[in-house]
């Protein structure tokens, strides 16, 4: 079993959110297993001996909450540490972007080979500090500052890139699209949408689509639809299937366990959606969140058979 300790500022934490943690194996794919928080540490039940990484959204302060990773570790009976082995890959994963893009040769004067120095040095404190509490805080300073550093040279790659580009032909025209809700629209909203942007994105609330099972309310979509056709602009649908809270309708949760039953209800939505807006819409998001599984819990077999569905109905509103 993998394990390990996470601290708060009053030493071992009493509690830890487990936001999308799961386990990866070599070239990050995932692994079969269970992740848990017990007691100060975070434990990792898993399918064979294999060394496994753990991935779990974490709050790296300054640079946000991001999703981080360790390296490949072995099982062992003492815990690690995880905001150290959380450094640990960050500083590697340094490395290995220098060797992937040839960018040994950044100067060591250069911000990122600066932040990545300071993010080293730290990191060998904290591996040596006798303190876990104390090597937590300083191992948290070290990822920080090795993200820090991990930006700033894709930013530095994407600048030579760039001037490659740009030294044999000038940029390409860029669309700039924004996200609009179908029921807002005011004159002001629709003035700064037809001059500030160049595709309009129009979600697919399935709930406030079939406001009562049956009976569908278009006239917010049509109106947006209908506007973007006159003024030439591209719109992007969807997502057709959207399982989270917020998006299906509440009579549906009867049929929360019936997968066929679900299915069908789909099929019919989805079916309705594209015949109406045929032609009218350029790109259609056929779905989003489905792995997540917060709200109704698909295998995936079934996501992967829900994704086909919706694929198979754009295709064929479009011959």
């Amino acid at each position: 079993m993998l394990q390990f300790e996470v601290f708060d500022e009053n030493g071992p934490a009493s509690e830890w959110p487990l936001v999308n943690a799961h386990l990866v194996g070599r070239d990050d794919l995932p692994v079969t297993g269970r992740v848990r928080f017990k007691r100060g540490r975070i434990l990792c039940d898993k399918r064979g001996g294999r060394p496994a990484g753990l991935c779990l959204q974490y709050d790296a302060g300054g640079m946000g909450q991001l999703m981080l990773q360790t390296c490949l570790l072995p099982e062992r009976n003492e815990p690690y540490n995880l905001t150290v082995e959380l450094a640990r890959h960050r500083i590697k994963m340094f490395i290995a972007k220098s060797e992937e893009w040839q960018m040994f040769d950044l100067s060591a004067q250069h911000p990122a080979m600066k932040l990545w120095e300071e993010a080293r040095q730290r990191f060998t404190a904290a591996m040596t500090c006798e303190d876990p509490t104390e090597a937590d805080r300083i191992a948290r300073q070290s990822l920080e500052t090795a993200i820090d550093a991990t930006e700033r040279l894709a930013l530095a790659h994407a600048q030579i890139l760039l001037h490659r580009r740009f030294a044999t032909k000038p940029a390409s025209s860029a669309s700039l699209g924004v996200r609009v809700w179908p029921g807002r629209n005011g004159a002001g909203l629709r003035a700064i949408v037809e001059k500030e942007f160049d595709v309009l994105a129009l979600p697919m609330n399935w709930r406030e689509l079939e406001v009562r099972e049956g009976t569908y309310n278009w006239e917010p979509l049509d109106r947006w639809v209908q506007w973007a056709k006159q003024q030439g602009k591209p719109i992007l649908a969807g997502p057709l299937i959207d399982f989270s809270a917020r998006a299906v309708p509440e009579w549906i949760y009867v049929w929360q366990h019936d997968y066929d039953t679900c299915r069908d209800l789909v099929y019919d939505h989805i079916e309705r959606v594209v015949h109406r807006y045929k032609g009218a819409v350029t790109f259609w998001n056929l779905g989003c969140g489905l792995n997540v599984r917060e709200n109704f819990e698909f295998s995936v077999e079934q996501m992967i058979d829900l994704t086909r569905m919706a694929s198979l109905l754009v295709r064929q509103s479009r011959k």
